[in-house]
């Protein structure tokens, strides 16, 4: 195909300015392509007045569309705007990529680019909470099964199956081999250093501070080791984005509370998790519901000891002695992972290396050459045929 029509469109619910999983992994994959010769447009949210409509961000057009919240009327204006968009631009597009949310899908399968369209999913439970009742979801899911479909686990391809969508494809969570790798003990003193570390072992949660992200459940658990006489600190990095209750006044009321301040940070949204992965030894995430944590991912490309139940998708990146699986997130299961990693520094340094090496798989160019292979089975924009056909 030539470079000249390689040009792809991205819809992501959140693009930077916002932080979270699905802005730095459609930001990478953004980056990766334009060094192989890829023409990347952006669509998103405006979720801030004081963002511009269209901007150039690292050679990516970025657009955004609607108006700011994250409400009913917000979510119409912006599908009304995305579809216009991809109206206008879409035709010489060769792909149009979604993220998560697959009503955007829907709004490229309005605007014309249904066969076009490749929709990756996110996370566990989507496709129930996206495709809504009937009749809806019968055209939800007719318009879906038109474009290319990814999963990131084989659990969330048996998901889109039993709600009659076929997964194309598994590609998992990438990860920045520049910026996430084990950190050498000059690096680990210094970064404990600058955020004035002084405990034996440092645990570390980087997510949105959300109910379903269960980081309160990991305080809770924190302040029981800690009564038990456990020489820890706790980061906790990250903020709220909107989309769901915000935990966090609750959660440092409950450090106050319980007499925690000294053994807890709360770094708030950073630009950067490097320095707090590089600080820690322990990473733990308790999420209800995850589909292939990006967090978890490159806290395993770090080299750290890593902690999840199956409901965090622990079962799909931990299994094999690639770190430790608690039964549950429940507090005492938490405390009971916690406490047999702080006190064997041989037990988290076998962890640690073992998740580094699950993830090579992960890594960024090998994770968008699957997407281009994915790109070039589509119809190219003159109508005709890619490579191949997928299998009715």
């Amino acid at each position: 195909m030539p470079h000249a029509e390689r040009q792809a469109i991205f819809i992501v619910t959140d693009y930077f300015p916002s932080t979270g999983g699905p802005s730095s992994s459609s930001r990478a994959i953004a980056q990766e392509l334009i060094l192989r010769g890829w023409t990347i447009r952006v669509g998103t949210r405006r979720l801030s007045r004081k963002w511009l409509r269209d901007e150039l961000i690292d050679g990516v057009h970025v657009h955004r569309s609607g108006r700011p919240g994250y409400g009913k009327l917000s979510k119409l204006c912006d599908l009304v705007g995305t579809w216009w968009w991809l109206f206008r631009i879409g035709r010489n597009a060769t792909v149009l990529q979604v993220f998560m949310d697959p009503d955007y899908a829907l709004a490229g399968a309005a605007a014309g680019l249904g066969r076009r369209t490749v929709m990756k999913w996110a996370t566990l439970g989507d496709p129930e909470r996206y495709l809504g009742p009937q009749p809806v979801r019968y055209l939800k899911v007719r318009a879906l099964r038109r474009s290319l479909n990814i999963s990131l686990t084989q659990s969330m391809a048996q998901e889109l199956k039993e709600c009659g969508i076929k997964s194309d494809a598994i590609i998992p969570v990438s990860f920045d081999t520049l910026r996430f790798a084990p950190a050498s003990v000059s690096e680990r003193s210094e970064a404990r250093t600058r955020l004035g570390i002084t405990a034996d072992v440092t645990i570390v949660f980087t997510g949105h501070l959300e109910p379903r992200k269960g980081i309160d459940l990991l305080l809770q658990a924190f302040g029981a080791i800690v009564a038990e006489g456990a020489s820890a600190h706790l980061l906790v990095v990250g903020g709220n984005h909107g989309h769901a209750p915000d935990l966090g006044p609750a959660l440092k009321s409950y450090v106050r509370s319980h007499g925690l301040d000294e053994r807890v940070t709360f770094a708030g949204v950073v630009d950067d998790v490097v320095p707090y992965l590089r600080a820690s030894d322990i990473f733990c995430l308790p999420s209800t519901r995850e589909g292939m944590s990006n967090s978890m991912v490159e806290a395993m490309a770090c080299g750290l000891a890593c902690i999840a139940p199956a409901s965090a998708g622990g079962d799909d990146l931990l299994s094999d002695g690639a770190g430790l699986i608690p039964a549950s997130n429940s507090p005492a299961e938490l405390a009971r992972a916690l406490t047999q990693l702080l006190g064997d520094s041989e037990l988290r340094s076998r962890l640690g290396t073992r998740a580094a090496a699950r993830v090579e798989a992960h890594r960024l160019p090998s994770v968008v050459d699957a997407f281009e292979r994915m790109y070039a089975t589509l119809p190219t924009r003159c109508g005709q045929r890619g490579v191949r056909r997928r299998t009715p």
